[in-house]
């Protein structure tokens, strides 16, 4: 293989360099300077004429701006003044001069170029050029030193007349590639909103100088020859550079989810040892799930590159969903001279492509009932009953162009005293007071909340919750506990549940009450009466020994004057309540061909307000009405795997009426891409021949193949961003990408 020889010509970008002699005295292939490369054609092409070359870099602090525009201006020329033709389209004679539509010259393309693109210019298209021959007769004249700047933001113009030129710059910052901005992130950034159509549109104008994405230079430049002595065999090349001062680029951040609080209406709330005990009637009108919008405030810190703690403007929620840009501060890159990037060793230099963050997300604006009742405060990420909220507390690492959701964990938490004779199941141990999304299939409107369990119930259940705060004990969250409650069974009904797996795209912040005194040793919870219960085999609501976790505390940590959800047994992390953190749902750039990050695919287009599936057929899939039991309906065995996997984003299982046989079809692509984006490793199941579909039964260790991210599970495929009339992904659709 012919080994190829280039010649490396050192120039550092924005140097003052203005010519640069090179001596060839080899034999060579190509000449490189910057990240351009020359080749030996074009190089003895222009041997022995009176041409230069012009080379430069468009930066903005170190940084390379890819697809600015750079001509060599050419003024009208004095035979096309009164060809009206010509003036029409070109009636320029400096940098200055308008045309007819009141606009000045400029090289800004006169069509949209992409989503979100704004065309502001009137430069012709390529079809204009080639479909009209006046048009192609102004471009081949006036045109025909123009070039846009490479990836690296360099450029090169070859064959321009020796002598004085203005070489002329237009950028517009919606339309630079990967780095473009959008009307949102100037907007974090502080530029005032009347600078913009709207968060997701810059405004037009023929006054393009007004305009906030436009930026514009003029440099006045001598063209010397590029064989400047041929005995000499040297070579000359113009080196112009231009530095962007007046516009910083900030790539930003999304990052959005919703909250939800119970339903007060559904819920009656009464006084009981100076507590509240929120009793909750099992009827066919109960729902989980406040209804109606409330409001709420995210407080978001970061970590500057400096360490120190840098607060944002605060976040107001309204109608439990928010939508937020977050603008990147840390971790800067710069263009090096081969057209990489690179960190940046000057923190004044370069863009910021991270930032260090923590958010802490309240909730008000929701009735609550009388007394000493409270919503606590959640802080995100909250993994390690971290409360912090300072240097020390507990961050999460966003990447510029990336688009990010609420991850939180809700427990199975609840009492084991109860009187089981009160319940009418003949001595079973069952239970239904406790923390987490009960029915998601059955009230006066769909929850659409996804499920991962089932059980038996009883309507007309009537139980009891009491929720406690103690601080007798700094060290560890205080008192919450589950009270008894009279039973009245009138008839079994199967019902879906949600329970001790991670939820993304939604906060479940419920109401709270504190003693008057705030001190109560009663509520200290000494006889391991409370816990954290999970159902092995799905077993109809019985309670095995080997599935329970015995707590002496409760769910709620005062901190001075804040309260805030735990996130995990005191003593260890692995029993988690409600602990916090982000998903990354890769890049926030639909067009990944033209805009490339890399390790960050586009699969937003993929997300669904919920991942709530249940079919017609579930029913008599899941439960057998055949067994001779006091209970008229039990879990079918082979069932259980099935039920889990029902809700998972990515899957679609639907069960054939007549066979009951279970096809499930899997997105392997994009469950592998969600997994590998938070950190873990994706092993799809066995499929049948055909590669893509999944029949029932199949391996009841199917699920921990799923996802595996560690022994804790940091994850799940569940997701839920608020119900359809009201959700966070109408919203950030909304705002971002329409």
């Amino acid at each position: 293989m012919k080994e190829n020889r280039s010649i490396r010509i050192r120039s550092t970008p924005n140097s003052g360099d203005k010519f640069i002699k090179i001596h060839l005295d080899q034999t060579f292939d190509t000449l490189d300077i910057l990240s351009l490369t020359l080749t030996q054609e074009d190089v003895y092409r222009s041997m022995c004429s009176d041409y230069g070359c012009v080379v430069g870099r468009v930066t903005t602090k170190d940084f390379g701006i890819p697809n600015a525009k750079i001509s060599i201006f050419i003024p009208l020329s004095e035979e096309d003044e009164n060809n009206q033709l010509i003036t029409s389209i070109y009636p320029f004679k400096t940098t200055s001069d308008k045309n007819e539509q009141k606009i000045r010259y400029n090289l800004l393309p006169k069509y949209k170029q992409k989503e979100f693109h704004q065309p502001v210019g009137s430069f012709p298209s390529k079809r204009e050029i080639l479909d009209n021959d006046l048009v192609l007769e102004v471009y081949e004249k006036y045109y025909k030193f123009t070039t846009t700047t490479n990836s690296a933001g360099d450029y090169m113009i070859m064959g321009i007349p020796i002598g004085i030129h203005t070489v002329h710059m237009d950028i517009d910052f919606s339309d630079i590639g990967f780095v473009s901005s959008k009307s949102h992130e100037l907007i974090a950034k502080g530029y005032s909103e009347n600078l913009f159509e709207s968060s997701t549109k810059f405004r037009k104008s023929t006054n393009l100088d007004d305009l906030a994405q436009i930026v514009t230079q003029n440099k006045s430049v001598e063209i010397l020859p590029f064989w400047g002595d041929l005995e000499q065999c040297e070579v000359g090349i113009t080196r112009t550079d231009f530095d962007i001062q007046s516009f910083e680029i900030t790539p930003s951040a999304i990052f959005f989810g919703s909250i939800f609080t119970d339903h007060p209406g559904h819920n009656t709330i009464g006084v009981f040892d100076s507590e509240v005990v929120r009793l909750t009637q099992w009827n066919d009108q109960h729902c989980d799930i406040h209804s109606e919008p409330g409001n709420g405030t995210i407080e978001i810190i970061s970590k500057t590159e400096n360490g120190d703690i840098e607060k944002l403007e605060p976040h107001i929620i309204e109608g439990q969903n928010w939508a937020i840009s977050i603008p990147m501060n840390k971790s800067r890159v710069v263009t090096d001279e081969f057209g990489n990037l690179i960190p940046s060793s000057d923190l004044t230099k370069g863009i910021p492509t991270e930032i260090e963050i923590r958010f802490k997300i309240s909730i008000d604006g929701f009735p609550t009932p009388p007394g000493n009742n409270l919503f606590a405060k959640y802080l995100v990420p909250n993994m390690g009953n971290n409360f912090e909220w300072n240097q020390n507390g507990e961050f999460f690492t966003m990447k510029w162009k990336r688009i990010y959701t609420i991850r939180q964990y809700i427990v199975r938490y609840q009492s084991r005293r109860f009187n089981s004779s009160q319940l009418g199941y003949n001595g079973d141990s069952r239970v239904v007071q406790w923390t987490g999304i009960h029915r998601t299939n059955d009230c006066d409107w769909r929850l659409d909340f996804p499920f991962n369990r089932t059980s038996i119930y009883l309507t007309g259940l009537y139980n009891g919750i009491r929720h406690s705060l103690n601080s007798v004990n700094p060290g560890v969250p205080d008192s919450f506990w589950l009270s008894d409650a009279n039973v009245v069974p009138i008839e079994y009904k199967r019902g879906y549940e949600f329970y001790n797996n991670w939820i993304n795209g939604s906060l479940y912040s419920f109401i709270f009450s504190k003693t008057p005194d705030g001190f109560s040793t009663l509520n200290k919870n000494p006889y391991h009466e409370n816990s954290i219960v999970d159902k092995s085999g799905f077993t109809e609501n019985f309670i095995p020994s080997n599935n329970i976790v015995p707590i002496d505390h409760g769910l709620i940590k005062s901190q001075g004057e804040e309260y805030f959800y735990a996130s995990h047994k005191i003593d260890n992390i692995n029993d988690k309540l409600f602990a916090t953190n982000i998903t990354d749902l890769g890049s926030s750039i639909k067009d990944k061909d033209e805009f490339d990050i890399p390790n960050a695919p586009f699969i937003f287009d993929k997300m669904v307000r919920t991942s709530y599936n249940l079919s017609n057929n579930s029913d008599l899939n899941f439960f057998d009405g055949s067994q001779n039991t006091n209970i008229p309906f039990l879990i079918k065995t082979g069932s259980h795997d099935l039920i889990t996997r029902m809700c998972e984003i990515g899957n679609l299982i639907q069960i054939d009426p007549l066979s009951l046989l279970v096809t499930e079809t899997i997105d392997k692509n994009f469950k592998k891409t969600l997994s590998e984006l938070n950190g873990g490793i994706y092993t799809s199941p066995i499929f049948d021949i055909d590669g893509v579909t999944l029949i029932s039964p199949d391996t009841s260790n199917i699920v921990k193949k799923m996802f595996k991210a560690g022994d804790n599970g940091l994850f799940s495929f569940y997701f839920y961003f608020g119900m359809g009339f009201n959700n966070s992904l109408d919203l950030v659709k909304k705002k971002f990408f329409s």
